[in-house]
């Protein structure tokens, strides 16, 4: 049900999950806190930046970081915040690795797959002309 609340606000634009600290808002809480501790990380407190982190996530970035806005040459995954793509596509690709999303379908049978080559992969190993 959660999968379905997140995909409809791609449709209406909803952004419920704010940034307590300037006008950044998203469609999810994950991405809001990967920004405060990117953003804003001298006004988060120790214990709330670890907390924020989780106990696999990247260390911190240095204290009073002057980073750059995020431009389309580097793009975070929400879900990890670990993989950085430099092309929206790839970022896309690589998010249905958490999102379970197979949107590539075999028109023989009933397999699916989260990437065209895979699909290309199966369609030449299984349905291969004799």
């Amino acid at each position: 049900m959660s999968d379905l609340k997140r995909h409809i606000r791609t449709h209406t634009g909803e952004k419920p999950f704010k940034c307590p600290h300037c006008p950044y808002s998203s469609t999810q809480s994950t991405p809001v806190k990967a920004h405060i501790l990117r953003r804003h990380q001298e006004l988060a407190t120790p214990s709330n930046k670890e907390s924020e982190r989780g106990s696999e996530a990247t260390p911190p970035a240095k204290v009073g970081n002057t980073e750059p806005p995020v431009l389309a040459t580097h793009l975070t995954c929400p879900y990890c915040f670990r993989a950085t793509f430099r092309q929206n596509s790839d970022l896309k690709r690589h998010i249905r690795i958490h999102t379970g999303e197979k949107p590539y379908k075999c028109k023989t049978c009933v397999y699916r797959a989260s990437r065209k080559d895979l699909l290309q992969v199966h369609m030449a190993k299984v349905h291969h002309p004799h």
